[in-house]
């Protein structure tokens, strides 16, 4: 086992990347987690790693620093602040830099991989993205005005719990205020939107278990916040003398791999405290 530290100059297929190393070497390595072109990352290996021929080295400094020139011409730099993820099915992840600008992008799932293929979405604004990503999920079949979910997750430094943007207690900062604004004026206008803070560890751990935002927070967040809410609603009916008390109820059904989440109230009876209903002919 080896571990090591280098710059990537490629990112290629099957979860591996090429660096270079501080000793001008280029090896092909694996490596999971998402990475850009000019990053600096710690690998670990357990065999020997492959050494590309200099000739291709050659080539690949050469793009090294043609991307690098292009990386540096975004404005607000060329490393991801905050993270956005666009739950369609596809799946889509992108890394904002601090001038909203879009310096990172994949799929989360193979439809979301093949999706991100089809456009060039570095440089662009984020506006600028998700207009592109809707437009191109429209002419695959994959979205249609009125009749689709979207569940959008925002991680960044200083969240600290999953919260649904609609419950959450304050206001975002400028960064997710800004995201949630340009939500408002796309997708939202044409589609049953779910925003949701996600706290960057809480990331890590959706893509270590190889899901989606939405079936993460489907499977994991949604119960634990219903059941809260459900046990409240019903207590402080109680405490209050009423006759009925109306309890919020989530569903989550699972559909062709895809997660589908509901939302509705019921109304049922609260018996004060004391009273008894007989249900046979006993005394």
């Amino acid at each position: 086992m080896k571990q090591g530290r280098g710059i990537v100059v490629e990112v290629t297929a099957r979860d591996q990347v090429t660096v270079m190393t501080p000793q001008g070497e280029f090896l092909r390595v694996p490596f999971h987690k998402p990475v850009y072109v000019g990053q600096e990352i710690t690998y670990t290996i357990k065999r020997p790693p492959f050494y590309l021929k200099w000739s291709i080295a050659a080539v690949l400094l050469v793009a090294l620093v043609g991307s690098a020139g292009q990386l540096r011409e975004i404005p607000g730099g060329a490393v991801p602040e905050v993270y956005v993820t666009l739950d369609i099915n596809p799946s889509v992840e992108l890394g904002l830099n601090s001038g909203q600008r879009v310096v990172y992008a994949d799929g989360l799932n193979q439809d979301g991989k093949d999706l991100v293929d089809k456009l060039d979405l570095i440089g662009s604004t984020f506006k600028q993205a998700v207009a592109a990503i809707e437009e191109q999920a429209k002419r695959d079949g994959y979205l249609k005005p009125g009749m689709n979910e979207i569940v959008i997750t925002i991680s960044q430094d200083g969240v600290a719990k999953c919260e649904r943007l609609k419950d959450a207690q304050s206001r975002g900062d400028r960064r997710e205020q800004e995201i949630e604004a340009v939500i408002q004026e796309t997708l939202a206008t044409a589609y049953q939107v779910q925003l949701w803070r996600v706290p960057k560890a809480t990331r890590e751990q959706i893509r270590e278990k190889g899901m989606t935002p939405a079936k993460y927070i489907a499977a994991y967040v949604e119960p634990q916040n219903t059941g809260t809410a459900s046990v409240a609603a019903a207590a402080a009916s109680t405490a209050a003398g009423g006759s009925s008390a109306v309890v919020p109820v989530a569903a989550t059904v699972e559909r062709s791999g895809d997660h589908h989440y509901f939302e509705f109230e019921v109304t049922r009876p609260v018996f004060p405290a004391g009273r008894l209903m007989r249900t046979s002919g006993q005394e």
